[in-house]
């Protein structure tokens, strides 16, 4: 009984350690709520001890899995903002809308203002406008969102937030 409740253990915490999005904190879990149930039902404290160190052997093992995906992810993350081609080629379109949206705000009003020069203002194309609204909010919008949320969930106590029909919460 002990070998059986030791081979579904480690089917059930081998695929869950190795789907790289599982948190570890959720295999803990597992870990823990399983080898107290099981440990219910081994009579030898020999066998005991065994399945407590295979436990313990596989919750090391996803934590490693765990903080090995982690690291490429932040390394490949890393490589990407590297990139000193792509960089240039955002920040020189991000300024050429930026330039534009300024000039047809400011700049054509105050030229009309002052000089009562008529000129018109410059048309961006819908996707242009689109690409640059991607552009700043993966630069800006979603990395302040997503550090919001993690703010968020580490708050003592009973603490929700919800934005635009979602809604994210922690319950202590």
């Amino acid at each position: 009984m002990g070998s059986t409740a030791g081979g579904v253990l480690g089917s059930v915490l081998g695929a869950a350690s190795s789907a790289v999005a599982a948190p570890v904190t959720g295999v803990v879990g597992v870990i823990g709520s399983l080898v107290s149930k099981a440990l219910d039902f081994i009579p030898d404290p020999a066998k005991k001890m065994e399945f407590q160190q295979h436990a313990l052997d596989l919750q090391a093992a996803a934590m490693s899995q765990q903080l090995a995906a982690e690291t490429q992810e932040v390394q490949a993350s890393a490589q990407a903002q590297a990139d000193q081609h792509l960089a240039t080629v955002r920040a020189v379109f991000c300024y050429s809308i930026c330039a534009c949206v300024v000039f047809n705000l400011i700049g054509v009003p105050l030229l009309h203002a002052l000089w009562r020069l008529d000129i018109a203002p410059i048309m961006l194309p819908t996707n242009l406008l689109t690409i640059f609204a991607v552009i700043m909010l993966g630069l800006v919008g979603v990395p302040q969102a997503l550090s919001a949320v993690k703010d968020i969930m580490g708050m003592p106590g009973d603490s929700s937030v919800s934005v635009l029909g979602v809604k994210v919460g922690n319950k202590n």
